[in-house]
């Protein structure tokens, strides 16, 4: 037999804090501002994470350090995607998957930080409380980044198909 069980919205016990929600990801919440840091330039694509961070902070970190977050994260992957590299480390940094993964792994280490640094409690609870959720946070941020550096991967050979062909 299957049971179905319906949980009602209830506030938590007296005297307990109420469960933090865990680390999250938007399937292609960072393809507008990555298609802008490759096409446009870093400062397009640093607004459109600014304005991504606005509204992930609003509804779902409930963090004003957020659009912070992603704007650094914008400015490092465009400063990564828009060099010209000679070797391969950085023939690797502009491809736009592993530029994407990076930048979800530096954004995740930031949220992983301000977790640590705004967790309530002694040093050793936040602590906790950090490295509880440090392997998800930094999978959730790099694979945003991963899926759309990848979207974005298969943008660019489409367009480079087109261009051959006409």
């Amino acid at each position: 037999f299957r049971r179905v069980l319906f949980r009602s919205p209830s506030p938590p016990l007296p005297g307990l804090p109420p469960r933090a929600a865990g680390p999250a990801f938007a399937l292609f919440g960072d393809l507008p501002w990555l298609l802008a840091a490759g096409m446009i330039g870093a400062q397009p694509a640093a607004l459109l994470a600014l304005l991504t961070g606005l509204l992930r902070g609003a509804w779902e970190t409930g963090s004003i350090l957020t659009p912070f977050h992603y704007v650094i994260k914008a400015l490092v992957v465009a400063w990564l995607l828009r060099r010209d590299y000679l070797e391969w480390p950085g023939r690797l940094a502009r491809n736009p998957v592993f530029s994407g993964a990076l930048g979800g792994m530096l954004y995740g280490g930031l949220r992983s930080l301000e977790n640590l640094v705004y967790s309530s409690g002694t040093f050793i609870d936040s602590l906790d409380f950090t490295l509880s959720l440090f392997r998800s946070t930094l999978s959730a941020g790099v694979l945003q980044g991963a899926v759309a550096g990848a979207v974005c991967a298969l943008l660019i050979r489409r367009r480079s198909a087109e261009r051959r062909v006409g």
